[in-house]
């Protein structure tokens, strides 16, 4: 039997999904997959990923020439396609003219209703699961076992040697941690999908850690956000304790650095959900409202920490389509220190107020 997995969004959702590509596999099916170019990587060594295609070489025009996507598919045989999500339409309308048996579309609307597919409805504000849940009611309707929720991400070992080794040769002394200030639409405010503090507080959080503890700090993000770190004070990003990679890391080597570090800091975005695949600790500062919660997109590998403002006072929680973006100040940089301290997971590390 084979597979087609369509998803051309984001790369953490591309994470989270991978639980519903292993489902698929040890049920017996060769699972291919479609995404964007930029983050297919991210599947490399999956041994539930029969192959991978970028979504750009199929169709480059789209949604224009989505019929080119209809022949793509028609041509390899599929039993089963999954399109998550079902937008824009033609993506189902691609779907729907394949001659594929069995055609599943994830939040997918009318228009997947009116195209036949299997219409999986599983509301994210009707529910407080967590979204890797969510896509496993696609395995629940094909009747296959669920295979558990934590999402995949194989590194090989001289992958997470390299990363090792880079932070030993970098940072003689002391444990190393990760910020990532960005995700979630902080560098491109006009659209944000969830809430994070503002670049200051991070700044701030730098601040106290270089100041009040011997921990290692590596920065990391995209080139957007390499930008908005370079505009901090200059003292913290030229000490020695601190390496600005961000723009710099592909995505794997992002996720070996990761792997090798005592904890990474980083809000609801695609570093959080590449942390929980490699099984890394993490400090995320988090919103309670209805789709933006830890709930949903918090790090289920056991080591997930999180900050996160009063039920009482987000105004997600009265307003659903709400989003606070910089908690409106109740979580701070400071906070966030005080918590990564609390964690005691940094070995040797001293907390000494100077």
């Amino acid at each position: 039997m084979r597979a087609l997995i369509l998803r051309t969004d984001r790369l953490g959702d591309l994470v989270l999904t991978t639980p519903l590509m292993r489902a698929l596999s040890r049920a017996g099916y060769a699972v291919d997959v479609v995404a964007k170019r930029a983050f297919l990587e991210v599947l490399d060594e999956n041994p539930h990923v029969s192959s991978t295609t970028p979504f750009e070489e199929i169709c480059p025009r789209f949604p224009e020439d989505w019929l080119a996507l209809r022949r793509w598919i028609s041509r390899r045989n599929y039993d089963l396609t999954i399109v998550v999500p079902a937008q824009p339409k033609q993506l189902v309308f691609a779907s729907a003219l394949t001659g594929v048996p069995k055609r599943f579309a994830i939040w997918g609307g009318k228009w997947a209703r009116l195209t036949l597919h299997k219409v999986v409805h599983s509301s994210i504000l009707g529910s407080e699961i967590h979204y890797a849940e969510k896509l496993l009611v696609c395995a629940d309707q094909l009747g296959i076992p669920r295979c558990g929720a934590k999402p995949d991400l194989v590194l090989s070992v001289s992958e997470r040697e390299w990363g090792a080794n880079e932070l030993s040769l970098r940072f003689p002394q002391g444990s190393a941690i990760v910020l990532h200030p960005g995700g979630g639409g902080i560098a491109y405010r006009g659209s944000a999908s969830t809430c994070n503090l503002p670049m200051a507080e991070y700044a701030r959080f730098l601040e106290r850690v270089l100041a009040e503890t011997n921990w290692n700090v590596v920065m990391t993000g995209n080139p957007v956000e390499r930008k908005l770190i370079e505009q901090w004070d200059r003292s913290l990003l030229e000490n020695s304790r601190c390496w600005n990679a961000a723009g710099a890391l592909s995505i794997r080597q992002l996720a070996s650095i990761i792997s090798a570090s005592s904890l990474t800091v980083v809000c609801s975005s695609a570093p959080l959900h590449i942390a929980n695949a490699v099984g890394a600790a993490t400090l995320s500062p988090f919103c309670p409202g209805f789709n933006v919660s830890a709930k949903c997109w918090g790090n289920t590998n056991g080591k997930g920490a999180v900050l996160e403002r009063s039920r009482n006072t987000c105004p997600r929680m009265a307003q659903p389509h709400t989003l606070c973006k910089d908690f409106e100040g109740e979580l701070t940089g400071s906070l966030l220190f005080e918590k990564a301290v609390s964690l005691g997971i940094l070995g040797s590390n001293e907390h000494s107020h100077h």
